[in-house]
């Protein structure tokens, strides 16, 4: 829907700009207009997230009822007008941005006249104003979590315009990054002059080839469009939702159509064949810019969106009455190379009106208690991309007491490639059914299970089951698990507190079953063959191990108790579940 859309409404551009276009460049122009439109950068946000349908749903009805307004002014018909009405009426329940359109079509009644217009004509924008009024009480009768209106501070209005002005000049705004790394300038000042320069060059243009109407009306739309965002909208929301600029695009994609076309016309308003090619090469210039700030987002969308279908699929697979705890789940994502000089240009998945429970209802249907945490311990650099983690923010006995209250306990892995919503392990509270113990680490720790299993081609998975006879308290504990190759070389090994690095043995309590699952990197360098795996426990002040004693009372070589084994790397991958 939202592609379908965002198609329909470049064509609707097209057919927007040759109307305010005459000549014989309007072709050109309604073309060049179309094509910008496509591509302009930050619809990365509107139009790929399903979330964000509201904004071209939005634009195409406003774009077709503005349409169809301006035949109805040349050729009246009762049908278009009523026609003209319906689809702005529908346009203000997608999103509040479509409460301009009167004011849209009444600045296309004054700076650009219809043939046949009247003066009597020019209250049919009243109309539309009027039916907008009629709908704002409706808009602040919806229930929301977010406040109604921000604050209206002189500092909010200067802000939240070098945002929106950036929208403007956005073939040009990326420069004043180069500003603010090599002048020492500020991000609102860099994205003033960008927007101030880009203004200057429309004036010059449109004075040389008496375009002052055409750039008038492109930069009303754009002025008009984002009055709404600006004044309903706080700051913190706008620089994190580009998608705002969607139906303001509209004119800012027409405006440069127009500045191209006549920065390298003859000034008769016709293009011949070298100034075709100069405005192709201009033209292409923006779009090679655009699309590669396009693509990087999407990848990011992709990140994003995979490890949401992931965890949806993951948690409504579970029990129904079983409780999630999700540790550093990222709220938001952005590339690690920043292009414009104020905002935030990534894609935030979860607001914070939203958590991983919705996702899952929303894209699975089912159901699930699930609560997150961010633990500030276990938050990596991830090279090539900033992250955000969704709340609240814990310390180790605010984690604690989530993980004994938690059925499960998952964490985001942070991948090259990937997010992965791994299983972590859980506190069972009861005993486990085994036969005999496998070891007892220094008469407090007994390991009770473990398993070994592939998880894919270069990854393999240990499962270990403790049960505590009390915490750890006399040295900073840590477990290891080393795996080694048919030939006995170490080939990874996992050091860490128990759970994925959130459960230390000095939060364990006294009966505590601890479950968790290790991931450990084979790499493709392991021989053809079987791995095996061994597990300790040691004081990572000193390095020195917990004597290891097996169920005979001997004590094993090493004090490293031997697992499982297991296929290496031409194994068939298999998911391990905590049971």
């Amino acid at each position: 829907m939202n592609v379908v859309l965002h198609i329909l409404n470049a064509l609707l551009v097209v057919a927007l700009a040759r109307r305010i276009v005459t000549g014989r460049a309007a072709r050109w122009v309604g073309l060049a207009a179309g094509v910008l439109f496509l591509s302009f950068p930050v619809s990365y946000q509107a139009v790929p997230w399903v979330a964000s349908l509201t904004h071209p749903l939005a634009t195409f009805l406003v774009l077709g009822s503005l349409l169809i307004a301006l035949r109805a002014a040349s050729k009246p018909a009762g049908w278009l007008r009523a026609a003209s009405l319906g689809l702005a009426a529908a346009a203000f329940f997608a999103h509040e941005s479509a409460l301009v359109i009167g004011v849209l079509l009444l600045a296309f009644y004054l700076l650009r006249p219809q043939p046949k217009q009247t003066i009597r004509g020019l209250g049919w924008p009243l109309a539309y104003i009027a039916l907008a009024v009629a709908y704002v009480p409706i808009y602040f009768a919806i229930p929301r979590q977010t406040s109604a209106l921000p604050p209206f501070t002189v500092a909010r209005f200067v802000q939240t315009g070098a945002y929106l002005l950036q929208g403007l000049a956005y073939p040009v705004a990326p420069a004043g990054r180069l500003l603010m790394a090599h002048l020492g300038w500020s991000d609102l000042t860099s994205a003033y002059l960008a927007a101030g320069v880009t203004v200057v060059l429309f004036l010059v243009i449109a004075l040389r080839h008496n375009r002052l109407r055409e750039l008038g009306l492109a930069l009303a739309w754009f002025a008009i469009a984002v009055l709404p965002a600006s004044l309903v909208l706080s700051y913190d929301y706008i620089i994190n939702a580009p998608r705002v600029l969607y139906l303001a695009s509209v004119g800012t994609t027409i405006a440069w159509a127009v500045g191209i076309g006549d920065l390298v016309s003859d000034g008769r308003r016709r293009i011949g064949a070298p100034s075709k090619g100069l405005a192709l090469l201009g033209l292409a210039a923006v779009l090679v810019f655009s699309f590669g700030f396009v693509r990087e987002r999407q990848a990011t969308h992709r990140l994003g969106g995979d490890l949401i279908w992931q965890a949806s699929e993951t948690i409504a697979a579970a029990p129904a009455d079983e409780e999630h705890l999700v540790v550093n789940y990222p709220a938001w994502l952005a590339p690690g190379r920043i292009v414009y000089p104020v905002g935030h240009e990534g894609v935030e998945f979860m607001p914070r009106y939203v958590g991983v429970d919705d996702l899952v209802w929303a894209n699975s249907g089912t159901e699930r208690d699930v609560f997150t945490a961010k633990f500030a311990n276990e938050l990596p650099p991830w090279p090539g991309y900033y992250y955000g983690i969704r709340g609240p923010e814990v310390s180790w006995d605010g984690l604690a007491e989530r993980i004994w209250n938690a059925d499960r306990v998952q964490i985001v892995h942070l991948g090259e490639d990937a997010l992965q919503l791994r299983a972590a392990g859980r506190v069972v509270h009861q005993s486990v059914a085994s036969a005999e113990p496998m070891a007892v680490f220094g008469e407090r720790v007994t390991l009770s299970q473990a398993d070994l299993a592939p998880v894919g081609r270069e990854l393999a998975a240990v499962r270990l089951v403790w049960r505590s006879d009390g915490p750890l308290t006399d040295a900073d504990y840590r477990v290891f698990v080393h795996l080694y190759d048919a030939a006995g070389g170490l080939v990874a090994q996992s050091d860490g507190y128990p759970i994925n690095g959130l459960f230390p043995f000095w939060m364990w309590r006294h009966g505590d079953v601890v479950e968790e699952v290790r991931y450990l990197t084979i790499g493709s360098q392991v021989l053809p063959g079987w791995v095996r795996a061994a597990v300790g426990i040691y004081d990572a002040d000193s390095g020195e191990r917990l004597p290891a004693v097996g169920p005979d009372g001997g004590r094993f070589p090493d004090d490293a108790v031997p697992i499982a084994t297991a296929p290496a790397s031409n194994a068939v991958p298999h998911d391990m579940d905590i049971q």
